[in-house]
């Protein structure tokens, strides 16, 4: 298998997301993993690319950083990205019929148009595939994610860190300012906590 190879399954039955957590994974949604290679920004480009073939089918679909897929503040797609020296799969499980966590929604909850998990994937890789630039990811995602903009609590490993999140940086590394200044955040749990929303 090289470049471009996609794989898709109807169900899976150890399916995971970040930090191991399970990905629940029912007949009926869209569970997909493309090889690519490693590229800068890579989890901001699958992000974008879930996020904007959602929005043609009309699902309101937002960003949470790095790459969650949310409407409305609940998750409806996820990513997952493992790289192997100069590869990388990157894993898309999107929540199509069913919403089977709670907290979670579904395509068909969002929106009355009615597409199959291939004709997703088909749009999620037209969105894919196009080589924006840096700073044309950059810009796009910027505009897609829900996280800028509002307080945040961040956890990394046993340290947490509470600010405001104002951007994010050329890495792809989320900048969050407290009362002790500006942290740059590569890695960790990122919780909203706007009035009224926690995910």
């Amino acid at each position: 298998m090289g470049e471009g190879t996609v794989v898709l399954a109807d169900r899976q039955e150890r399916g995971r997301g970040r930090h191991g957590s399970p990905w629940i994974s029912p007949l009926g949604g869209l569970y997909a993993s493309l090889i690519v290679r490693k590229q800068l920004l890579l989890p901001f480009r699958a992000g974008i690319a879930v996020a904007e073939a959602l929005c043609q089918i009309g699902v309101s679909a937002s960003l949470k950083w790095p790459n969650d897929v949310l409407v409305g503040g609940r998750k409806i797609a996820g990513i997952l990205i493992e790289a192997v020296e100069d590869w990388a799969v990157v894993g898309i499980g999107v929540n199509i019929g069913t919403a089977p966590a709670p907290g979670a929604t579904n395509v068909a909850a969002e929106t009355s148009v009615s597409i199959t998990p291939e004709g997703l994937l088909e749009l999620i890789l037209k969105h894919f595939l196009p080589s924006l630039s840096e700073r044309e990811v950059l810009g796009r995602y910027r505009e897609l994610c829900d996280t800028l903009g509002y307080p945040v609590r961040m956890l990394i490993g046993k340290d947490v860190i509470e600010g405001l999140a104002v951007d994010v940086d050329p890495q792809g590394r989320l900048l969050v300012e407290d009362h002790a200044g500006r942290h740059v955040v590569s890695s960790g749990e990122c919780c909203s906590v706007r009035a009224g929303l926690s995910t």
